[in-house]
């Protein structure tokens, strides 16, 4: 009896599902075996989670490493779901190559937000990255001080305008 072990790999360059066979024939007694192949790649994982903590009304900014999926240069269109980041709308990446995104953020509310940052290249692959961010109270504006004597009553004017 001779066994030996055979190596077989599937590694695809994007999503996709694909089929294929597997004829492998004993030569000394001629019998001959098909497998039925089946092989389905998903969509990517992100490629890391950025961890954020601001504070409202104040912008910060990050620098996000991004590789190039792809074989030559591409230049990637960005794409987030936060409504308070903002950057260049494109991020061109050679061949081979690291880019450097620059991200702004400048959130006016607080509490915890969790979104996405995307970067598209032409022939749809892209790469993305989780964003969850921390913003904190910003500081007070200004304060006032209200003083009234015990069980009266005291009036406070407070002007509020909306910026622009």
């Amino acid at each position: 009896v001779c066994s030996s072990d055979l190596s077989l790999a599937f590694n695809p360059s994007w999503v996709c599902e694909i089929t294929g066979q597997l004829v492998l024939r004993n030569n000394d007694t001629q019998e001959k075996y098909t497998y039925v192949l089946k092989g389905k790649a998903d969509e990517p994982l992100a490629e890391n989670t950025i961890p954020i903590e601001c504070k409202a009304r104040e912008s910060r900014k990050i620098v996000v490493s991004v590789n190039n999926i792809t074989y030559d240069d591409v230049t990637y269109q960005v794409i987030t779901d936060l409504p308070f980041v903002s950057g260049a709308p494109t991020l061109f990446v050679p061949k081979n190559e690291q880019g450097r995104y620059t991200l702004i953020i400048s959130p006016q509310l607080n509490g915890k937000v969790t979104g996405s940052l995307t970067f598209m290249a032409p022939n749809k692959q892209y790469v993305w990255f989780v964003i969850q961010a921390t913003v904190s109270r910003p500081p007070p504006e200004d304060t006032i001080t209200v003083n009234a004597e015990v069980r009266a009553g005291a009036v406070a004017e407070i002007s509020i305008a909306n910026p622009k």
